[in-house]
């Protein structure tokens, strides 16, 4: 009776325990799916001053992808330091505005300084996304402009030179 006890108990455990680990590798074998299109938006961050009938305008879009994945804080983080790098431009705009204001510069012209940046999305599928910045620069004389593109693969948030060829 006793083996007969142990040998019943044994299958139940045996035949549970197999049951179990079907269903866990059921749900472990689930496909894993990069979002293949990203959601954002963007931010206008600005600031203006003025004198008599001169200004200086700082603008910059950032753009942040909508979720909280490991990937998309990932890319977040990346767009943000491009943001920071902007505010030295800022900083010297706002230092050349307030010299020339010191000098009297701006007593006698009527100048429009400003260090822009828009952000374009040029590319949302397939798993990649790219925005394209342009920025713009005008300090009195001295006048630059750029376009940088910058491109994020959705699935683990790194940034790359190419997008996939894929046939659109």
């Amino acid at each position: 009776l006793m083996n007969k006890l142990w040998y019943q108990w044994h299958l139940y455990i045996h035949k549970n325990v197999f049951s179990l680990f079907i269903f866990i590798g059921v749900l472990d074998n689930q496909p894993v799916h990069a979002s293949t299109k990203a959601s954002y938006t963007i931010k206008t961050i600005q600031e203006k001053k003025t004198y008599k009938k001169s200004s200086a305008a700082y603008l910059f879009q950032l753009p942040q992808l909508k979720g909280s994945s490991t990937a998309v804080k990932k890319i977040n983080k990346s767009l943000k330091s491009e943001y920071q790098k902007s505010l030295t431009d800022k900083k010297r705009l706002f230092e050349y505005f307030n010299d020339f204001k010191r000098n009297g510069a701006l007593d006698k012209n009527n100048w429009k300084l400003f260090s822009t940046t828009h952000c374009k999305e040029t590319y949302n599928k397939n798993g990649y996304i790219r925005f394209v910045f342009t920025s713009s620069w005008y300090a009195g004389g001295v006048h630059n402009s750029d376009t940088q593109t910058v491109i994020y693969r959705l699935k683990d948030g790194v940034k790359t030179n190419k997008l996939p060829s894929v046939s659109e």
